[in-house]
């Protein structure tokens, strides 16, 4: 006989089921499988080939691997007027299969000379825009900018979007431009002051490329 426990829920329906196995032997079955959203139930622990007790992949959304470019060292770059400038550095490429996502996120600490400017930053997938806003006359599409305060700020710039590439290999990397009609200078990472004094900071710049399946 087949023992059971079942958890009943308080209100709203479902319930939480724990079989015990017919056999107490390494491949024994055991799950743990709790409702979902469409009325059915997904595993959440099961055994595995050992016989131990391991937490099961999830029905949907799951991150099959993460890549992960970091930046640490800090440079400098002249952007002209209108131009835009994509380093060689926060680059992430990824290999998806089938219909699965790539979710790319990251961050990048950016100066400039130019006070009371934006500074923007547009994610690309195989040299190609990805993840910008809609066009609109002259503007700049991309995908988020900041504003650079004085020479001593240091701004913050978050990326975040989801992409549905076609199967295989892809490269995702940042372009860099500006809001000031003169030319100007990017520095990463650090200041543009970049006194030696722990008033200064040097940080990090980072791109995350993971695979979601659907």
């Amino acid at each position: 006989m087949t023992a059971k426990i079942k958890l009943n829920a308080a209100s709203g329906g479902g319930s939480v089921s724990l079989q015990a196995p017919t056999s107490t032997t390494n491949d024994a079955n055991i799950e743990l499988k709790l409702p979902v959203a469409d009325g059915s139930a997904d595993t959440f622990l099961k055994t595995d080939g050992s016989g131990n007790l391991a937490f099961a992949a999830a029905g949907g959304g799951k991150i099959l691997q993460v890549l992960e470019n970091v930046r640490s060292d800090a440079s400098s770059q002249v952007v002209n007027t209108s131009a835009t400038y994509e380093p060689t550095f926060l680059r992430q490429s990824i290999t998806t299969t089938g219909s699965n996502k790539v979710l790319v996120e990251g961050f990048v600490n950016v100066g400039m000379t130019g006070a009371g400017n934006s500074i923007m930053i547009g994610l690309k997938k195989d040299g190609s825009n990805v993840g910008h806003g809609v066009a609109s006359g002259n503007k700049r599409t991309c995908t988020s900018a900041s504003f650079n305060k004085d020479s001593y700020n240091l701004t913050n710039i978050h990326f975040s979007f989801l992409d549905s590439p076609s199967a295989g290999t892809h490269e995702y990397h940042l372009e860099f431009s500006h809001s000031s009609g003169g030319n100007q200078t990017l520095y990463f990472n650090r200041t543009q002051d970049d006194s030696n004094s722990v008033q200064y900071p040097r940080t990090i710049s980072v791109i995350r490329c993971s695979e979601v399946a659907p």
